[in-house]
């Protein structure tokens, strides 16, 4: 944990259930992302959570899991690749979902550019939206360098919960700054505040 954050991993790549669910291309019955993000709502991890992160699959499945079960009650959420924004998630976004959205430059799974791919992921962002933000990190891999989300992450959580106290509409001004100032700052990374 750092910058005041206390961290608990619910679920881990590679594990038993880490597989899409039926209807998804090569998706599997139970156990699945999906039947895990129902056992994690049965033992009201949600609930107890102020933040959660999403890795990609957890973005395209267990994310859109909780907006179907919870709607604008899910926590604030930090989506690495921006899971959410894939074709096959079925859910509907809710207008005051807080997300922030980490988008990688360098990501080995799309062959658009980062504009095309900036426009597809803001065009899934739903119209009046006012509680989503999107970092695209020019130098990030799909699976993003560990010194990078080291630094970024808790900026982002900050933000998140900035943004819940201050309500829709009114975006953490100072809070993504930082974000901002880390990028510029460090010299190894840029990109995009969106």
């Amino acid at each position: 944990a750092r910058a005041g954050f206390s961290v608990k991993f619910a679920g881990r790549s590679r594990a038993r259930y880490d597989r899409y669910p039926l209807g998804w291309p090569d998706g599997c019955a139970s156990p699945n992302l999906e039947t895990f993000a129902q056992d994690l709502l049965n033992d009201g991890v949600f609930e107890q959570s102020k933040c959660l992160v999403f890795g990609s699959r957890g973005g395209q499945v267990v994310l859109p899991f909780l907006w179907r079960a919870l709607g604008e009650r899910v926590p604030p959420a930090v989506v690495v690749n921006a899971g959410c924004t894939e074709p096959y998630v079925t859910a509907t976004w809710p207008q005051q979902a807080i997300s922030f959205l980490l988008m990688a430059g360098h990501d080995l799974s799309r062959n658009e550019s980062p504009e095309e791919y900036i426009a597809y992921v803001k065009s899934k962002v739903p119209a009046g939206n006012a509680t989503t933000a999107i970092l695209f990190v020019n130098e990030m891999y799909h699976v993003p360098q560990a010194d990078l989300l080291g630094q970024v992450l808790p900026c982002l959580l900050a933000t998140l919960l900035a943004w819940q106290a201050a309500g829709p509409g009114k975006p953490p001004e100072a809070e993504l700054q930082v974000v901002l100032s880390i990028l510029a700052g460090t010299g190894c990374w840029s990109g995009r505040l969106l």
